[in-house]
Order: C-alpha cells, then sequence, then structure tokens
C-alpha cells in the first residue's frame, strides 16, 4: 500500500515534469529553429556573428518556461497545444452507502433538482419541487456489481526516473571535466620564459584585452587549451613552444586570448549544463556543437585580422592536428586551438575562404532585426504552451491523488443549495422540507439544528430556500417565500446563526424571485440574483443580477437582461474585486459560457466560451483558476481554468471525466462540497387477484434496462403496451421513452426528435397515450427553448409542438381526440380545441394527480389545500368531494394522485405515502389493495382490469467532498 501510493505520486510528479519537458521540447524547438534559419541567412557572414546567434538562442531557452509562467500571470494570448494524454491514476473511492454505483450516481429528479450539466432548470420556489422520487428495493433487491480498481503502470514515474538518470549522466560528465581542468591547473608549471612571456603580453595588448592570465605547461597535454572563466589559464603541452617560430607562437597567443576576450569559457560552461538539462533535445546538442566550433572559427578570425597571413595560419593548424593521435576528450568547459580533426576542414575553408565578406561585420540595421528575430521566436515560444490534455480526450482523474468521500447521509426531506458552505467547511446550511426550515449541520460534531421554528406546513409562515453562510459564521442570508393566494411574497433575509435578530433585508412585490449566491468576502454585500414582473419564467422577464447592502438593504446593479435566463451559479473572488457566473450568451437558457465582472469598472469578460454548456462551480481558494462542469466531451466533466486579473489564462484543464451532483462550494482548504440526490425510481407491475384487492404475484419491474430510473406510466388504449419517462443512454434525466409490451416482455426506446426534457421542472405529470395508440402527449421543452405539449409519434420520434406555452402540465386528450385537458401554473384547469385553438378555463384552485375518466366525462384530481380527492365535470362546474384524508392519513406533499378505473366508478389515491386504495365514487365505500408499497408516488390501471402498474420513488441526499485534486498552491485561501 505504501509503495503504491508512493509510486502514485511519483507518478503525479512525473507526469508534471514529463509535461513541462515536452513543453519546452516543442516550445525550445521554435526558438532553436529560428535560430538556425538566421545562421543559415548569415552564412557568409563571419562565425562571431553566427556564434552569437546560437549563444543567444542556446541561453533563452531556460527562460521559457520563466516567461510562460509570467506571460500566464498577465493574462498575455497563449495558445496552448494538446500533446499527451491525461494522467491516470487510481482514485480512492470511500463509499459508504450500500448503493451500486448507479445509484450513487447523481440522478436529476422528477421533482426538478438536475444534475449538473442537464439542461434543465433546478426547481425553485415550491417544497413539493424537493420531494425526491424513488423505488422501494423491498420489491426487487438490486445486485451490486463492485467496480474493477484501476491500477496504473506508473508510466509517468518511470519516464522521470529515466529523465533523472538522464540529467545525472550528464552532469557527471560536466563535473568529470572540470576535476580534469582543476586537475591540469594544480600539475600545471607556470611558464616562465621570456620570450613566451613577451609574445602573450604584446599579443595581449594587441587585440585589446584589458585582464591578464595564467599560462602553465603541462606533461600529458596534446594541443593548447584555455579554461576558467574568472581567472582564466592556458594550458600548453610541455615543450610546446620549441617546436615553432615567434610568428607561430604569436598566432597561438592571439586565438588563446581571443577565446578570453570573447568570453567562450564562461559560455561553454554555461552551455554544458544547457545540454545536460535538455539532454533529450536534439537541437540543443546541434546548437552545442555549433557553439563550440563557432567559438574556434571566431577566435581564427581574431588572428587573421592581425597577421592577415591565413595560408601560414591554415599549415599550422594543419601540423597541429596531425600531430593529435586520438581526439581528446572534449569537456565543454574549455576551448583549444585544436580538439580534433573533424572540425579542421571546416576550419580551413572559413580561412583560406576568398570571400571578402567572410570577415563583415553587421550593420547596425542589420544588428536591430537579427536582434527582433530573436527575441520575435522567443516570444512564439512563450506563446505556445503544451497542455496536459486534449480538449476531446477523458480523463478517470486528472487530478493527482483525488478522492471523493461521503460526508452525510441526509434526511430524505432535506436539500442544499449552492453556496451554503461556510468558508471553513465546518457547517452547510439547508432546507428542511419537513416544514421548510433553515436549517444547519455541524460536519465536524454531525449535529443538525433548525434555525427558523415552523412546526408543520398548516402552520408555518413561509419557508426558506436558497440561503449562504456569511464569512465570518455569524450570520445567514435566504430567499424566504410566503405563499398567500394571489400574492405570494418573496423577501431577502437576513438571520444569526442561533436564530435570532430575523432581518429582512430587501422585499419588493415585484420581483417574484429574489436568490442570494455569494458574500462579499469582507461580509459588507451580497451578490444576489432578481427577477422581476410577474412570473420568472415568462419571455419578457427581467432580471438583474446586484449587490445588496447587507447595512442598509440597498441595491447596486452589475448586469441586467430580458428573457428566461439566470446564472446557476455566481460567487465572489477570493480578493472581492470580481464576480464569476454562468449565463447564457442566447435568449435561450441553455448552453452557458462563464464571465466575470470586475466590481470596480463594471468590465464583463468571457472567461469561458463553448458551445457546450458550461456551469460555474467556484473560485479556487487563492483566486487563481475557477472550477467548472461541461459536457463538451459528451458527458459531463470536472475542468478547470487558470485565472488572472479577471481574464483567463490558457486553456481549460480536465479534472474529472464524470461528474455529477449540485455543487455546494469549496472549503478554504481547497476541498470541494456537491450535493447528490441519489433517489432511484422505477415502475413496476403487479396483476390483481380475484377479489382485486390484493396481489396474485410479487410485483415486478417494469423494465430491466432502466433500473432506477423509471417514472410516470401510461397504459396504451388497448392495454398491450405501458409507456414510461426514462433516462437516456449519455445519463440526461427525461429524455427518452420507453415502451414495455406485455406479451413479449420486451421494451423499445422512442427518443424524441428533437430532444425533449419531457416535464415541467418540477411535479410533472405523466405521458399520456394518445386515444389511437400511436402518439404520446407530454408536457416538455426542447433543448432549443420551445416549451409547451408536444405530441411525439411512436413510429418516427417526430415531437410536435401542439401547444407552446410555459409552465403547462398534464395533458389530457379526450376520447375522440379532438381537444385536450391540461394543467397552467398548476392552479388553472384548462381545455383546449386541437381544431380551432379555443381555450376554456374550467376551474382555478391547486390541483395534483389530475385525471380524466375513461368516457371523457369527469375529471379527478387531488386538492392538496383541502386534503380532498374531488370529481368534477368534464364541462365544467363545482368539484365534488369524494374523500377527505385527516391527518393521519395524509401523503407527502408531492405523492398525490387520483386514478380512474377503467369500469369508471373508482378512484385510485394513496394514503400515508405507502398505501394504495380505491374509492367507489357513487357508494362512498373505500377499499386498500395490496400490502403496502414504501415509496409510492401514482399508479395507473390496465384497460383489462387486472393489471395496474405504478411509480416509486425512494428519496435520499447525500453530502460528498472531493479532496487532492487541485494544485498545492491553489489550496490556499487569499
Amino acid at each position: 500500500m505504501i509503495a503504491s501510493s508512493l509510486w502514485n505520486q511519483l507518478d503525479a510528479l512525473g507526469f508534471e515534469a514529463i509535461r513541462v519537458v515536452l513543453s519546452i521540447l516543442w516550445q525550445s524547438s521554435v526558438l532553436l529553429g529560428a535560430a538556425g534559419l538566421l545562421v543559415f541567412a548569415l552564412r557568409r557572414r563571419s562565425g562571431a556573428i553566427r556564434h552569437r546567434v546560437w549563444t543567444a538562442a542556446l541561453l533563452l531557452t531556460p527562460l521559457i518556461p520563466v516567461l510562460t509562467w509570467l506571460a500566464s500571470q498577465t493574462g498575455s494570448p497563449q495558445l496552448r497545444i494538446p500533446i499527451i494524454p491525461a494522467f491516470e491514476v487510481a482514485s480512492v473511492r470511500q463509499t459508504q452507502s450500500p448503493r451500486s454505483d448507479e445509484i450513487i450516481a447523481t440522478h436529476e429528479q422528477e421533482t426538478g433538482t438536475p444534475a449538473i450539466g442537464s439542461r434543465q432548470r433546478p426547481a425553485e420556489g415550491n417544497p413539493a419541487a424537493q420531494q425526491s422520487a424513488a423505488t422501494t428495493e423491498l420489491l426487487i433487491p438490486q445486485t451490486i456489481t463492485p467496480v474493477p480498481e484501476h491500477r496504473s503502470t506508473h508510466p509517468w514515474g518511470i519516464g522521470l526516473i529515466a529523465y533523472v538518470g538522464g540529467l545525472a549522466l550528464l552532469l557527471g560528465l560536466v563535473s568529470l571535466g572540470r576535476l580534469r581542468l582543476r586537475r591540469y591547473t594544480r600539475e600545471g608549471r607556470i611558464v616562465t620564459d621570456p620570450r613566451l612571456t613577451e609574445v602573450f603580453e604584446t599579443a595581449r595588448k594587441e587585440i585589446g584585452l584589458k585582464r591578464g592570465c595564467v599560462v602553465v605547461e603541462i606533461d600529458n597535454l596534446h594541443a593548447p587549451l584555455t579554461y576558467r572563466t574568472f581567472h582564466p589559464v592556458i594550458a600548453l603541452p610541455h615543450g610546446f613552444m620549441d617546436e615553432l617560430s615567434d610568428a607561430e607562437l604569436r598566432t597561438i597567443a592571439l586565438h588563446e586570448l581571443a577565446h578570453i576576450k570573447r568570453h567562450d569559457p564562461l559560455v561553454l560552461n554555461l552551455v554544458s549544463i544547457i545540454r545536460a538539462v535538455f539532454f533529450f533535445h536534439p537541437l540543443v546538442w546541434l546548437a552545442t556543437r555549433e557553439i563550440a566550433t563557432l567559438a574556434e572559427e571566431a577566435a581564427d578570425n581574431v588572428v587573421i585580422e592581425a597577421t592577415e597571413a591565413p595560408l601560414p595560419y591554415a599549415k599550422l593548424l594543419t601540423r597541429l592536428t596531425e600531430q593529435l593521435t586520438h581526439r581528446m576528450l572534449q569537456t565543454e568547459l574549455a576551448v583549444g586551438l585544436v580538439f580534433s580533426k573533424s572540425t579542421l576542414l571546416r576550419r580551413i575553408e572559413a580561412i583560406l575562404s576568398p570571400r571578402t565578406d567572410q570577415l563583415q561585420r553587421l550593420s547596425q540595421g542589420a544588428l536591430v532585426m537579427t536582434t527582433i528575430f530573436i527575441l520575435g521566436s522567443l516570444v512564439l515560444a512563450t506563446a505556445l504552451p503544451l497542455t496536459n490534455t486534449a480538449a476531446t480526450t477523458l480523463a478517470d482523474n486528472h487530478a493527482s491523488g483525488m478522492s471523493i468521500r461521503h460526508v452525510w447521509e441526509m434526511v430524505p426531506t432535506s436539500s442544499v443549495y449552492p453556496g451554503g458552505l461556510s468558508s471553513d467547511g465546518r457547517y452547510v446550511s439547508y432546507v428542511d422540507w419537513s416544514a421548510g426550515n433553515l436549517a444547519v449541520r455541524d460536519l465536524k460534531t454531525s449535529v443538525s439544528r433548525m434555525i427558523t421554528k415552523n412546526k408543520t406546513w398548516a402552520s408555518t409562515g413561509g419557508w426558506n430556500e436558497e440561503s449562504v453562510i456569511s464569512p465570518d459564521n455569524k450570520q445567514i442570508a435566504c430567499h424566504w417565500y410566503v405563499e398567500k393566494p394571489g400574492d405570494d411574497i418573496f423577501t431577502l433575509r437576513v438571520i444569526n446563526m442561533d436564530g435570532s435578530n430575523v432581518r429582512i433585508l430587501h422585499h419588493d412585490k415585484s420581483v417574484p424571485w429574489a436568490r442570494p449566491f455569494d458574500w462579499s468576502p469582507d461580509g459588507e454585500d451580497l451578490l444576489v440574483h432578481f427577477t422581476y414582473g410577474e412570473a420568472r419564467t415568462k419571455p419578457d422577464t427581467r432580471s438583474k443580477l446586484a449587490l445588496v447592502s447587507v447595512d442598509d438593504g440597498s441595491v447596486t446593479e452589475l448586469k441586467s437582461w430580458k428573457g428566461r435566463r439566470w446564472p446557476r451559479m455566481a460567487s465572489f473572488s477570493p480578493d472581492g474585486k470580481y464576480v464569476a457566473f454562468d449565463f447564457s450568451p442566447t435568449d435561450t437558457p441553455e448552453p452557458k459560457d462563464i464571465f466575470t465582472i470586475e466590481l470596480k469598472s463594471r468590465r464583463e469578460v468571457a472567461l469561458i466560451e463553448h458551445p457546450a454548456d458550461d456551469e460555474f462551480l467556484g473560485w479556487t481558494p487563492d483566486g487563481k483558476g475557477i472550477l467548472f462542469a461541461s459536457d463538451r466531451t459528451s458527458v459531463c466533466g470536472l475542468w478547470m481554468n487558470e485565472v488572472s486579473n479577471g481574464r483567463p489564462v490558457g486553456s481549460p484543464i480536465l479534472l474529472k471525466s464524470d461528474f455529477a451532483g449540485e455543487p455546494v462550494g469549496f472549503a478554504a482548504d481547497g476541498s470541494y462540497y456537491v450535493y447528490r440526490q441519489t433517489t432511484s425510481r422505477n415502475v413496476a407491475v403487479a396483476t390483481l387477484d380475484e377479489s382485486g384487492t390484493g396481489f396474485e404475484t410479487e410485483p415486478q419491474y417494469a423494465s430491466s434496462r432502466f433500473v432506477h430510473s423509471a417514472s410516470s406510466s401510461d397504459w396504451s388504449p388497448d392495454g398491450q403496451s405501458l409507456a414510461f419517462k426514462a433516462r437516456s443512454r449519455d445519463g440526461a434525466e427525461n429524455s427518452v421513452i420507453a415502451i414495455y409490451s406485455v406479451a413479449t416482455g420486451q421494451e423499445r426506446i422512442v427518443e424524441p426528435f428533437p430532444r425533449l426534457i419531457l416535464g415541467p421542472a418540477f411535479r410533472p405529470g405523466p405521458v399520456r397515450w394518445s386515444p389511437d395508440g400511436q402518439a404520446l402527449y407530454v408536457a416538455a421543452s426542447s433543448l432549443t427553448g420551445e416549451r409547451g405539449i408536444f405530441r411525439i409519434d411512436l413510429t418516427t420520434g417526430a415531437a410536435q409542438l401542439v401547444l407552446a406555452q410555459d409552465q403547462v402540465q398534464n395533458p389530457l386528450p379526450t376520447p375522440d381526440g379532438k381537444a385536450i385537458f391540461f394543467q397552467r401554473d398548476f392552479l388553472s384547469l384548462i381545455r383546449r380545441d386541437l381544431a380551432t385553438g379555443d381555450e376554456t378555463e374550467l376551474h382555478r384552485s391547486e390541483m395534483q394527480g389530475l385525471d380524466l375518466s375513461p368516457d371523457g366525462n369527469w375529471l379527478a384530481f387531488h386538492d392538496p389545500g383541502k386534503e380532498s380527492i374531488v370529481v368534477m365535470s368534464a364541462d365544467g362546474g363545482e368539484p365534488r368531494e369524494v374523500v377527505h384524508l385527516n391527518e393521519a392519513e395524509q401523503t407527502e406533499y408531492g405523492n398525490r394522485f387520483s386514478t380512474w378505473t377503467p369500469d369508471g366508478k373508482h378512484l385510485l389515491f394513496s394514503k400515508r405515502t405507502g398505501e394504495l386504495w380505491r374509492i367507489n365514487i357513487e357508494t362512498g365505500k373505500q377499499e386498500r389493495i395490496g400490502p403496502e408499497i414504501p415509496g409510492l408516488f401514482g399508479a395507473t390501471m390496465n384497460p383489462d382490469g387486472k393489471r395496474f402498474a405504478f411509480t416509486t420513488f425512494d428519496p435520499s441526499s447525500e453530502l460528498w467532498v472531493m479532496e487532492n485534486f487541485l494544485p498545492e498552491s491553489m489550496n490556499t485561501k487569499k
């Protein structure tokens, strides 16, 4: 275990190291390639000029990563080029839930809380939206298949070891060269012969060298050497000057002293270290060789200029080279008259070249252009770093050591909204939907407590929805909703953590929505989304993002817009200078991009622009990046992008290929909390016994393909098929329809085109068959922004919009197919003639579980205000109560339904959530059907009167935390 952990850490370090190495390989290729082209263009110029070009390019190479980093910090444009696969390492999965992976993964709830990356607005404004839907696992046990652990071969760790090994080898050779030169200095005898000292002194003055040097004589040396940077030494073989004339000795003195004047030993010292660090780069080796060779050519040029005798000098070099019995060990730390026979021919050709421009120097203009060319190449190289992964590459876990840990198994009647986490990660605010209270959970002590004091829904004075905790953990800002007939009240409130000192910070009857997103770091302002108008779902809805003063409630607008668009998440940067938020740049709710607003200048900048749907999750604790979810790789993944001065730096980096859940927020230590509704839901089929009140056999799931994700069923007119809504292959909720065949037990999939989100944002109705059995009616919204009632052809999948209206639910076609009944805003019951489009309002009150009798003459629904099941004529009139549920019999808010039996004489309904009952609407006789069905949410009877289908919902939600997925530098809160 320890060894594996060490290998994982080494793999992570190796990945980053190799990424940097490959990035420098690419960037330095641009710089060195440009230098090579420039040297080729200057091939008729002196060796000294070409030497300077190669030296400048090679010495600038180590600056590339530094300049790249500086450019990223200043927000300079960069074109990041993907080249290597994503980093993968075995994740640490700590699962405390006994559910399978499919159940643990967040599913968008029928009740309106979508997974990140879905195309549906989370449910807001009603506690019914928060009731989870699930199936009972008492009926069909779920087999949990263990997920095999991914085992890494640690390629990056091995690559890092290989690089370090190569670096150590090359640095070792450099060290050996230093030791050799130190031995030369130690063994050498300082030459005091007047003949030699006079020649060297004269040559020094002749070339204008101000500093002196030491000349030593060494026994086992084969050719003159010049080495050491600050105290240069010229080493001569023993007896070397005895074989040379004064003219030849002067030539050698000029050559070696020219190296000292040009600082060639210093350059070669630096070059040798750079070559060791970038030993993997062929162009670095080429540049190193060229620098060494051109240093000799440049010194040769000095000799030619001083002696004006190229031919004798060429003969001297040839004679000295012929005396070499082998190639000397080149340490790259020293220069000399002759190192090897291989470079002699090139030097001789340069010395004897008849071209008069061979020794020309660059003009001032040419020098400027050369400098601009080299620096321009450096800027270009800096602008081309490599990314960790291609934008289309999936990574199971790109972040080193990422772990996902279960924190809290929440009670079914609770939900956490984005922003509800305290800055230290200890507290999380949430809604307790048992009575709509604002509550706080201490994650350290595992203690929850109510902040507000509602006892029951009947006695409530309103309920809490979104809430955010102040930076000092002393106050909570929340959106408080009070439902009154014809006059709903939305208020923005601030309340102390102990429940005291409730203040209404903002209240405006023209504002049907005021959602707090975040506190400013200094605790003086709230970031709030306001919606104006009669309903926030109307096309002409006006909204704005604004700052609200905690002191006096004054509002400062940051951004305003029209239409059904809203941020899903917005927050202050840790330094309080910027606000980041996601928002659709078009008139449709999705897809969204991510933007920042600088609070001082009000300047808006796009951080993330992409055709995909990008959801902002929060700023990293140090403010140097943002976290966001995106479906740009066909599934929703977790991404990060660096940010500097409110602008994006580089390209997004994929941290995790699959990500689901509602964002809660960052803690100061860099951990990120996610709220997951792990609700499961199923459609089951049962057969009644002869008495009609018991089950002949155990209920069975209607779908083997969509276990835990099927709901809202309806029988076909001939009773041979059962239609229900299900999750698509790519994980999108309520986007396909499954048709279960009674005869074969098989199911087929209908994927509506255009793609639809089936059902409204919350409290969705079931699919409904057309009278001819060839189509289905459903309330839905398309990805292009169309909302209303669609007719889906079951043969082609074509979805036709038959009623384009917002907030319409529960379409019920009449038996003749000429009209449909539907609800608008859950408050108005409408009959619409499909041919003429004429509409008639039949009733106005809140209704749940609307259903039409088989003969089309009667409507039934649950009246939540009176806790009654009522029936009314399909032509209108006053409803008649047939069942009144006392407090002990009442079901949960979202589990109320009424369904006609095929004979039109009975209604099915539920008591105490898990009990299925039927009542004779004429006699009032009530009978219980079958055993308890935990999570019973709806039921529909087959026309044969024996089989019936029901939907079950198993509500559950969890709080999870992701840890160790950010770079270490980003885990510190500013």
